[in-house]
């Protein structure tokens, strides 16, 4: 598509009259050239600190129209052209209201508060005028409101998940692998995610939709922390904020030892379970080292499938984690105790985290006696899920290789270490959050006029909440104990 410059900046001030009414949809992104332009392929015309790509109006196949719209005590109802009808309550679209005076677009914050004279739970507009592309209303107090069709398609106020924008989460839906169906294309060289955003929105996504993720070519020396703030932001604990993982003798942790680790995934005893684990491998054992890599979510899902009833009690039944000891690398020690189930759902019951390491499981056991060799028959057929040659993968990191493992649903393990070396395996670590991974590829996302990836549009949708779903919140003996000093 080519557009004068005087047409987009016409679009850009149209866009900045109905505030956030027409924004472009990460779905379908509307690429624009401008006449007279000697750059090649698509140039996207800068005006301070975003870019017209990111205003201008939508192309035909994005374009909602109106067909009408109803009215009553509550609800405004819109019909679209494609016969779709959707309900917006009065009090949600005042609450939203696009214009300058309530919404500050800048840094997408409102700025009329509930507890106003003009807002009240029931308001009832004074007036509504539907047009094709936009929907004027004008509220008891005299004050005006657009919302254009995109914004308010955009919006759609529903529990089915088909009636959501992929804005709202603009997370790729997972997707579970075995062994044979490890994602062995989700390798990227270092230097081309230094370089390209295109990239780097890359490596994040398949990190989201894999949970793994791997990047080559990354020397044998320590990373500076600018090259991991590409993807995330590193968090500090007990280890630093970067931690060095070799054999070393009598380690407080078997992690720096040159035994078989058991697949597990990192950190189950702290509250905020770290998202993303990195490994830098920076030194390969001659032979043995290798890492083991299995989908949880694919082992619990055949879990779910299976022994439905096991899987329950691993959703609700709590596991201590605990781990103590000293590390010499940040000169820090450390005694980590919690209290929480393996799987761990959302609100709309769908597995969102896995808390599994059988060396990290405490002696203590917060269950019913009833109940203990149900428990421990879920834990061990979920071990041999994760441990079967069906789910579990087999890779070898090489020197220069970083791995990026989904710390929430990923479990990795280490063959033995067979060095005669003291000091050979060697590899550097650290973490993200997925908060910072998600807010850099929702801003690369954003921010970029074409993202060349695989299956790019496939945004994660959460299923419709089930009717009934109960959360089960079991409290330690500990906790029991305390709680009759609580106020």
């Amino acid at each position: 598509m080519i557009v004068s410059r005087r047409t987009a900046l016409y679009a850009l001030s149209a866009s900045r009259r109905v505030g956030r009414a027409i924004l472009a949809q990460p779905k379908h992104y509307s690429t624009f050239r401008l006449r007279n332009t000697s750059c090649p392929g698509h140039h996207v015309y800068p005006l301070g600190s975003h870019s017209v790509i990111r205003h201008t109006c939508v192309t035909s196949e994005m374009a909602q129209n109106i067909a009408y719209s109803q009215r009553d005590r509550e609800f405004l109802t819109v019909a679209w052209a494609d016969g779709t009808k959707l309900r917006y309550p009065f009090i949600y679209l005042r609450d939203n209201c696009p214009c300058e005076r309530c919404y500050h677009d800048g840094s997408h914050m409102r700025l009329v508060e509930l507890v106003t004279d003009e807002i009240s739970a029931d308001i009832n507009p004074f007036s509504v005028k539907t047009m094709t592309n936009v929907v004027k209303i004008q509220w008891p107090n005299g004050h005006k409101s657009l919302y254009s069709s995109d914004w308010l398609r955009d919006h759609a106020v529903s529990d089915d998940p088909a009636d959501r924008s992929p804005r709202r989460f603009c997370r790729p839906e997972r997707q579970a692998w075995s062994a044979e169906e490890f994602p062995t294309g989700s390798r990227f060289k270092l230097e081309d995610m230094l370089s390209d955003e295109h990239v780097q929105y890359r490596v994040l996504r398949n990190l989201c939709a894999f949970g793994v993720a791997i990047l080559t070519d990354c020397g044998t020396e320590p990373l500076p922390v600018s090259v991991y703030e590409k993807l995330g932001i590193l968090q500090d604990n007990a280890f630093g904020p970067m931690w060095t993982v070799k054999p070393i003798a009598n380690p407080s942790n078997l992690a720096y030892s040159k035994r078989a680790f058991p697949l597990h995934t990192d950190l189950p005893y702290m509250n905020h379970t770290p998202g993303v684990l990195l490994l830098h491998c920076l030194e390969q054992a001659p032979t043995g080292g290798h890492t083991y890599l299995t989908d949880g979510m694919y082992a619990a899902q055949r879990l779910e499938k299976d022994e439905p009833e096991l899987y329950k009690l691993l959703c609700e039944l709590p596991v201590t984690w605990m781990q103590k000891g000293y590390d010499m690398g940040a000169d820090r020690h450390y005694d980590y105790e919690l209290e929480q189930p393996i799987f761990q759902l959302d609100y709309h019951g769908e597995l969102k985290k896995i808390c599994f390491s059988i060396v990290a499981r405490s002696t203590y056991l917060s269950v019913d006696p009833d109940l203990v060799q149900d428990f421990y028959r879920a834990i061990i057929l979920f071990t041999k899920l994760c441990q079967s040659e069906e789910m579990r993968r087999p890779i070898r990191l090489e020197p220069g290789n970083l791995l990026l493992i989904d710390n929430h649903r990923i479990t990795h393990g280490r063959a033995a270490v067979n060095d005669p070396r003291e000091n050979g395996r060697c590899l550097r670590g650290g973490y993200f959050s997925w908060d910072d991974a998600l807010s850099r590829m929702r801003y690369l996302h954003s921010s970029l006029t074409q993202v060349e990836t695989v299956e790019d549009d496939h945004f994660y949708t959460p299923p419709k909440p089930p009717k009934k779903f109960k959360k089960v919140n079991y409290i330690s003996r500990k906790d029991r104990s305390l709680a009759m000093y609580l106020p």
